[in-house]
């Protein structure tokens, strides 16, 4: 169901629109609306993704978004979501019936790495090698969506945010608090400001930091309270 927020509660979506950007949702849409009086301008989900794991659907609809900025020339926040490389995992052998489309690198149990928490046992690598498989289907969806921003010629003054919002769904990560359940992929691309390739191991950085970073970054005012901070 949807997340219930109290109404003074300010969130991204809400102040964002407000301030005359187009807001955009593409998968696991419950989770990240306020709540049901939420109305985004442009939402696409589950069912219409592919199970949420279609890089070309992903793309298309992306395409649509884009095009329609530039059409009626407003900024945008856009939130995609992709259902991968959550379970159920890209099993070559498994039945697909939802549109899920095939990743561009299939990985093979013997030719993997297994992390030092998880026994090294022949159906942890069986399983674990389909987890691969579905993260390379969450890097081809990325490397679609991005293909679309480059192409609609916003990409020059687009802030880009990957983040995973917990470990992996394996025993002492997803669901825990240790490491492999915390430090979870982060990425920025902000032209002008971001070096590629540029990594800082110093700062301790939360999810709760985007809002205010975001609000600063595009220079509208941060509400007092907030429990982030720009970073």
């Amino acid at each position: 169901g949807f997340n219930k927020m109290p109404r003074q509660v300010p969130t991204v979506f809400a102040t964002f629109q407000k301030a005359g950007y187009l807001t955009g949702v593409l998968g696991k849409v419950s989770h990240s609306t306020p709540d049901p009086s939420f109305k985004w301008d442009f939402v696409h989900d589950y069912a219409e993704l592919g199970a949420g794991r279609s890089p070309t659907k992903y793309h298309d609809y992306c395409v649509e978004f884009f095009a329609r900025c530039v059409k009626e020339n407003k900024p945008f926040y856009f939130m995609v979501n992709s259902h991968d490389p959550h379970r159920p995992f890209y099993d070559p052998n498994g039945r697909r019936k939802n549109g899920e489309e095939v990743p561009s690198r299939l990985f093979k149990p013997e030719g993997i790495a297994i992390p030092g928490y998880l026994p090294d046992l022949p159906g942890v690598r069986q399983e674990y090698a389909t987890y691969y498989n579905s993260v390379r289907r969450l890097d081809d969806t990325v490397g679609r969506v991005l293909e679309t921003l480059d192409a609609s010629g916003l990409a020059d003054r687009t802030l880009v945010v990957f983040i995973s919002d917990n470990g992996s769904p394996f025993p002492f990560a997803k669901a825990n608090t240790y490491l492999a359940s915390n430090r979870t992929p982060f990425l920025i691309r902000w032209p002008g400001v971001t070096k590629a390739g540029s990594v800082d191991s110093t700062h301790f950085v939360s999810e709760v930091d985007f809002f205010a970073t975001f609000l600063e970054a595009t220079g509208l005012p941060i509400p007092k309270g907030l429990d982030g901070r720009s970073l």
